[in-house]
């Protein structure tokens, strides 16, 4: 039986957790698994991801390497009595964590090399997102995950009304188009679908039927389709620093009366803190529609032949 490799490489933030709880597993004849699974590292496939998750590491990955992943890779898949085969990753796109040490995101090319030559046959599965929409919630995801305040022009490294490199962001390698060319060069173009997120949030029937009938998978619909991960109410956003910063001093204290005086008031402190975060408006801390429009602007071009190479109309979606 030949198998039907799926490779859902990515984006992150595009309801990957909501594609991979509750449509993999439930599609028939086929087997998924996927990053956030127990059982995800013992398999090939993580063994895979911890070799190259940093490009340091990709660019050591040598031939000997190769041949010993697609072997462990044949055997694994050839295990499975089933026909379709997905692996469910986000990190094989680019590694998010690289945007906090200042290095480059989409490094996917040399990813994408390895992808291909460990498994020749597989299909890639892309989901994208709208730039700005994907960096405004990147930044809530920064804010919750390091516990710290950063303004957002800060973050996406806007000044004096320009882009620049920013601290830990640069607009200008968000490009969706440079990806998907880089996958249809390896993979062939007939062997990649790419579909955007906001499709899934409009239409998600209209979605998942395009995903089945491109990769010749049985239709399997839920009767619902509500969010994962969806984006934290603006008070969590704005308590966590602050209260991340008071759980960590309790716990670092020593076991003496002050600390027991300090436990048994915890209550009355953290309100105290709720009080005071509502007083701080994080909630400018986003896109304004100036900035907004001079950042379409700036991927308007890609975006366009990103539309016309994927066949979906963007610009329905605010990508341009």
């Amino acid at each position: 039986m030949k198998k039907n490799i799926i490779l859902h490489v990515g984006l992150q933030k595009t309801a990957t957790t909501f594609i991979q709880l509750n449509i993999f597993p439930s599609l028939k004849n086929s087997y998924s698994t996927f990053y956030e699974d127990k059982n995800f590292y013992n398999t090939p496939f993580g063994e895979l991801l911890i070799e190259i998750n940093e490009i340091d590491k990709a660019n050591q990955f040598h031939l000997s390497k190769i041949i010993e992943y697609r072997i462990k890779i044949e055997n694994f898949i050839n295990e499975k009595e089933v026909q379709n085969i997905i692996i469910s990753c986000e990190d094989l796109v680019g590694i998010i964590q690289l945007i906090y040490n200042n290095k480059e995101y989409f490094n996917n090319e040399k990813f994408s090399n390895i992808l291909k030559a460990v498994m020749p046959e597989s299909k890639i599965f892309l989901v994208i997102r709208n730039q700005a929409d994907w960096v405004e919630s990147l930044y809530n995801q920064h804010i919750i995950k390091q516990n710290r305040f950063l303004k957002f022009n800060e973050f996406i490294g806007y000044k004096n009304t320009k882009f620049i490199q920013g601290k830990y962001l640069d607009i200008n390698k968000l490009d969706w188009h440079k990806l998907v060319k880089t996958y249809n060069h390896l993979f062939g173009d007939k062997n990649v679908l790419v579909l955007p997120y906001e499709m899934f949030k409009a239409n998600p029937k209209l979605f998942l039927e395009k995903f089945y009938n491109f990769f010749e998978i049985e239709p399997y619909y839920p009767e619902t389709y509500p969010y994962v991960n969806t984006k934290k109410n603006i008070l969590s956003i704005q308590t966590k620093p602050f209260l991340e910063t008071y759980y960590k001093l309790i716990k670092n204290l020593p076991r003496n009366k002050f600390r027991i005086i300090i436990e048994k008031n915890s209550k009355y402190l953290q309100k105290f803190l709720g009080f005071y975060v509502k007083s701080i408006d994080y909630s400018k801390e986003k896109f304004d529609s100036n900035t907004k429009k001079q950042f379409i602007e700036l991927l308007k071009k890609s975006n366009q032949q990103l539309s016309e190479l994927i066949n979906v109309d963007l610009s329905c979606y605010g990508y341009y």
